[in-house]
């Protein structure tokens, strides 16, 4: 039953996390169209998931470890190769999630704000990282199904 309870509680963070990508990348098409005020409600959208992403990682990592603790513990993760490349792909994930949140998305609305032509370049930025987010979490996924 404990691992049941765990399943369910890993796969609803997942589907939080990858569902709020994929939801920030259609909106970031259609809010495109708004121009300058793109910076400043994309900015706004992203910290709001910024925290449901944050949550999700955290109940993610904490109910990894239990799963893999239940299915052969470090052992495992030692001798597992998929498994240490989703580590490194969630590592990555959050690395670039962590420069998104702090550089990309303030730059972004700031510019946005005040009408700078750089925000074309900061908007641009924001769609190169958010993409790779994006895919780096369906490879994740996929990795675990393997």
């Amino acid at each position: 039953m404990e691992e049941k309870i765990l399943l369910f509680l890993h796969t609803m963070a997942t589907s939080a996390w990858i569902g709020g990508m994929i939801f920030l990348s259609f909106l970031g098409n259609v809010v495109e169209k708004l121009g300058p005020q793109y910076g400043v409600v994309m900015g706004r959208m992203t910290k709001i998931f910024s925290k449901i992403a944050l949550a999700s990682i955290i109940v993610l990592a904490i109910t990894g470890i239990m799963l893999t603790g239940l299915h052969g513990g470090v052992g495992r993760v030692q001798r597992d190769p998929v498994l240490n490349f989703k580590h490194l792909a969630i590592l990555l994930v959050i690395i670039n999630g962590a420069i998104l949140s702090a550089k990309i998305v303030p730059s972004l609305e700031k510019l946005s704000a005040e009408k700078s032509p750089k925000a074309k370049l900061w908007q641009k930025r924001l769609k190169i990282h958010s993409t790779i987010n994006l895919i780096l979490g369906i490879l994740i996924v996929l990795l675990a199904i393997i």
